[in-house]
């Protein structure tokens, strides 16, 4: 049975404006990706503190600007003890979000398409062993990084509803 957007009866929190995100988990692996995101208010200090922990773990890393704060994204894959060991250590800056899912397009805040693909820092430990090919082409393409990988993924893309409190852009 094919199921539309339509069909689905959504919570009573989430709006009808539908994005794109990726999931940490991928078809083929065990493996897993680490994704973390801060919105505003946030300070200098979590954000460095997130920066460290990707680097304390030798994970690649690519930080962009969203419409109201930053996403960090690695390629570099992780067993879950190691997911769950990052999560422990960060969760107290955003423990709404299961990081699960990373929102991997723009629209959910108004211009939020002038900034998302030209505010990237990249991180590069050139983790190549440890790195997804796929995602690793993904984020070069779209930011400009310089990551290799070696590990092929099947990319889990998931569609999901927004929250009705973020949904400040209506889709035609």
């Amino acid at each position: 049975m094919t199921f539309t957007k339509e069909c689905i009866k959504l919570k009573k929190n989430r709006s009808n404006n539908w994005t794109t995100g990726i999931s940490i988990t991928v078809s083929n692996s065990d493996l897993r990706f680490f994704f973390f995101d801060i919105d505003k208010p946030y300070s200098s200090e979590s954000f460095n503190r997130i920066v460290d922990v990707y680097k304390s773990h030798q994970l690649d890393l690519l930080v962009h600007r969203t419409g109201n704060g930053w996403h960090f994204i690695s390629p570099t894959m992780v067993s879950k003890e190691i997911w769950k060991d990052m999560m422990f250590e960060l969760n107290d800056i955003n423990p709404k979000c299961p990081h699960t899912t990373l929102r991997i397009l723009p629209g959910k805040y108004p211009d939020e398409k002038l900034i998302w693909f030209n505010s990237s820092v990249g991180y590069f430990i050139n983790n190549k062993d440890c790195n997804s090919l796929e995602l690793s082409n993904l984020l070069n393409k779209w930011f400009g990084a310089r990551f290799e990988g070696s590990i092929s993924t099947d990319l889990k893309i998931v569609q999901y509803p927004l929250p009705i409190e973020q949904s400040l852009v209506t889709k035609c």
